[in-house]
Protein backbone atom coordinates (compact mmCIF):
# COMPACT_ATOMS: atom_id res chain seq x y z
CA UNK A 1 0.00 0.00 0.00
CA UNK A 2 1.16 3.49 -0.82
CA UNK A 3 -0.38 6.90 -1.21
CA UNK A 4 -1.95 7.76 -4.52
CA UNK A 5 -0.14 10.58 -6.31
CA UNK A 6 -2.99 12.93 -5.35
CA UNK A 7 -2.98 11.87 -1.68
CA UNK A 8 0.80 11.95 -1.20
CA UNK A 9 2.04 14.75 1.05
CA UNK A 10 5.59 14.41 -0.29
CA UNK A 11 6.03 15.78 -3.85
CA UNK A 12 9.30 13.85 -4.27
CA UNK A 13 7.66 10.58 -3.23
CA UNK A 14 4.64 11.29 -5.44
CA UNK A 15 6.86 12.04 -8.43
CA UNK A 16 8.99 8.96 -7.92
CA UNK A 17 5.94 6.74 -7.50
CA UNK A 18 4.24 8.20 -10.59
CA UNK A 19 7.39 7.62 -12.63
CA UNK A 20 7.96 4.04 -11.43
CA UNK A 21 4.45 2.69 -10.84
CA UNK A 22 4.44 0.55 -13.99
CA UNK A 23 7.90 -0.85 -13.22
CA UNK A 24 6.67 -1.81 -9.76
CA UNK A 25 3.59 -3.50 -11.24
CA UNK A 26 5.81 -5.47 -13.64
CA UNK A 27 7.38 -7.23 -10.64
CA UNK A 28 4.02 -8.88 -9.95
CA UNK A 29 3.44 -7.10 -6.66
CA UNK A 30 -0.05 -5.86 -5.75
CA UNK A 31 -0.27 -2.10 -5.26
CA UNK A 32 -3.07 -0.52 -3.26
CA UNK A 33 -3.29 3.27 -3.43
CA UNK A 34 -4.46 4.88 -0.22
CA UNK A 35 -7.05 7.65 -0.66
CA UNK A 36 -7.80 8.45 3.00
CA UNK A 37 -7.35 12.22 2.78
CA UNK A 38 -4.08 12.35 4.73
CA UNK A 39 -0.75 10.85 3.82
CA UNK A 40 -0.24 7.18 4.76
CA UNK A 41 3.21 6.52 6.25
CA UNK A 42 3.04 2.85 7.19
CA UNK A 43 6.02 0.57 6.83
CA UNK A 44 4.75 -2.96 7.34
CA UNK A 45 4.90 -6.14 5.30
CA UNK A 46 2.95 -9.35 5.81
CA UNK A 47 4.32 -12.58 4.38
CA UNK A 48 2.01 -15.58 4.45
CA UNK A 49 0.08 -15.84 7.72
CA UNK A 50 2.98 -15.91 10.17
CA UNK A 51 5.68 -13.44 9.15
CA UNK A 52 5.44 -9.70 9.88
CA UNK A 53 7.98 -7.03 9.01
CA UNK A 54 7.61 -3.71 10.85
CA UNK A 55 9.92 -0.72 11.17
CA UNK A 56 11.12 2.62 9.89
CA UNK A 57 12.89 1.50 6.70
CA UNK A 58 11.54 3.28 3.60
CA UNK A 59 12.84 0.71 1.09
CA UNK A 60 14.76 3.37 -0.80
CA UNK A 61 18.40 4.28 -1.38
CA UNK A 62 18.45 6.83 1.45
CA UNK A 63 17.26 4.30 4.03
CA UNK A 64 19.70 1.74 2.67
CA UNK A 65 22.88 3.81 2.64
CA UNK A 66 22.46 7.01 4.68
CA UNK A 67 19.86 6.75 7.40
CA UNK A 68 19.88 4.49 10.40
CA UNK A 69 16.61 2.77 9.53
CA UNK A 70 15.65 -0.71 10.62
CA UNK A 71 13.00 -3.38 10.26
CA UNK A 72 11.94 -5.99 12.79
CA UNK A 73 10.95 -9.41 11.47
CA UNK A 74 8.51 -11.32 13.68
CA UNK A 75 7.36 -14.91 13.18
CA UNK A 76 3.97 -15.07 14.88
CA UNK A 77 0.52 -15.88 13.53
CA UNK A 78 -1.09 -13.80 16.30
CA UNK A 79 0.94 -10.64 15.60
CA UNK A 80 0.51 -11.15 11.86
CA UNK A 81 -3.27 -11.27 12.32
CA UNK A 82 -3.30 -8.14 14.51
CA UNK A 83 -1.23 -6.25 11.94
CA UNK A 84 -3.44 -7.51 9.11
CA UNK A 85 -6.56 -6.24 10.92
CA UNK A 86 -5.01 -2.80 11.27
CA UNK A 87 -3.90 -2.77 7.64
CA UNK A 88 -7.41 -3.71 6.50
CA UNK A 89 -8.70 -0.45 7.96
CA UNK A 90 -6.40 1.43 5.59
CA UNK A 91 -7.25 -0.88 2.70
CA UNK A 92 -10.94 -0.03 3.09
CA UNK A 93 -10.14 3.48 1.80
CA UNK A 94 -7.80 2.26 -0.95
CA UNK A 95 -8.00 1.04 -4.54
CA UNK A 96 -5.90 -1.69 -6.12
CA UNK A 97 -3.92 -0.72 -9.21
CA UNK A 98 -4.27 -3.32 -11.95
CA UNK A 99 -1.57 -4.21 -14.49
CA UNK A 100 -3.22 -2.10 -17.19
CA UNK A 101 -3.31 1.00 -14.96
CA UNK A 102 -7.01 0.75 -14.15
CA UNK A 103 -8.34 0.13 -10.66
CA UNK A 104 -10.09 -2.62 -8.78
CA UNK A 105 -12.26 -0.73 -6.30
CA UNK A 106 -14.12 -3.20 -4.05
CA UNK A 107 -14.73 -0.56 -1.36
CA UNK A 108 -16.15 2.08 -3.75
CA UNK A 109 -13.55 4.63 -2.69
CA UNK A 110 -13.85 8.18 -3.98
CA UNK A 111 -10.33 9.03 -5.16
CA UNK A 112 -8.66 12.26 -4.09
CA UNK A 113 -8.65 14.71 -6.99
CA UNK A 114 -5.30 15.17 -8.68
CA UNK A 115 -5.34 18.96 -8.94
CA UNK A 116 -3.54 20.92 -11.63
CA UNK A 117 -1.26 22.37 -8.96
CA UNK A 118 -0.29 18.86 -7.80
CA UNK A 119 0.24 17.73 -11.40
CA UNK A 120 2.60 20.66 -11.98
CA UNK A 121 4.55 19.90 -8.79
CA UNK A 122 4.96 16.25 -9.74
CA UNK A 123 5.99 17.19 -13.28
CA UNK A 124 8.55 19.72 -12.04
CA UNK A 125 10.05 17.31 -9.54
CA UNK A 126 10.22 14.52 -12.14
CA UNK A 127 11.72 16.60 -14.92
CA UNK A 128 13.73 19.28 -13.16
CA UNK A 129 14.89 17.48 -10.04
CA UNK A 130 14.67 13.82 -11.05
CA UNK A 131 18.33 13.77 -12.05
CA UNK A 132 19.25 14.52 -8.41
CA UNK A 133 17.82 11.15 -7.38
CA UNK A 134 20.49 9.40 -9.44
CA UNK A 135 23.23 11.56 -7.93
CA UNK A 136 22.05 10.65 -4.44
CA UNK A 137 22.17 6.97 -5.36
CA UNK A 138 25.69 7.32 -6.77
CA UNK A 139 26.81 9.24 -3.67
CA UNK A 140 25.23 6.65 -1.39
CA UNK A 141 26.84 3.76 -3.23
CA UNK A 142 30.27 5.41 -3.37
CA UNK A 143 30.07 6.21 0.36
CA UNK A 144 29.15 2.60 1.09
CA UNK A 145 32.01 1.35 -1.08
CA UNK A 146 34.52 3.60 0.68
CA UNK A 147 33.24 2.31 4.02
CA UNK A 148 33.79 -1.28 2.86
CA UNK A 149 37.31 -0.43 1.63
CA UNK A 150 38.25 1.28 4.90
CA UNK A 151 36.97 -1.70 6.91
CA UNK A 152 39.17 -4.00 4.87
CA UNK A 153 42.21 -1.75 5.40
CA UNK A 154 42.36 -0.45 1.82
Amino acid sequence: MTNSVANNGNPFGAADYAKNRNRILETGIDIWEYEGGYSYHGKSILIDDDLSVIGSFNMDMRSTYLDTELMLVIRSKEINKQLEDGMMEYESVSRQVLDDGTYYDPYHVKPIELTEKRKRKVFLVQHLLGWARDLKAIRCCSREMSCHRSRRGM
